[in-house]
């Protein structure tokens, strides 16, 4: 029994991480979202983060698309990286998902 279940982890394990490098990334457009207005570059501020974050976890630079897929619970720092630097909903013709663009009072 213990052998069927552990196969079956395995062989889910990739559905399980990717629902969670979609709540990751989620949770990065609301990062993104919510420092606007409060730093005055947020792609930058974001950009640099996450080249700190993959410095201090020691990241490959040599990108696997397959072991991502099968392993990462979260998005690949350099996808985070090209994401937070082209990320800008308050340019023309685009909208934030999180925050309004005129706060009511």
């Amino acid at each position: 029994m213990l052998l069927v279940l552990s196969v079956a982890q395995v062989l889910t394990e990739p559905i399980g991480n990717a629902f969670s490098r979609r709540i990751e990334h989620a949770a990065d457009v609301y990062g993104q979202e919510a420092i606007h207005g409060i730093v005055p570059d947020p792609a930058a501020a974001a950009t640099s983060s996450f080249q700190r974050l993959g410095q201090a976890n020691l990241d490959s630079p040599e990108r696997r698309p397959f072991i991502e897929f099968w392993l990462y619970n979260h998005p690949a720092t350099a996808d985070r990286i090209a994401f937070a630097a082209a990320y800008d909903p308050w340019a023309a013709n685009a909208h934030p998902k999180y925050f309004s663009p005129d706060p009511k009072p």
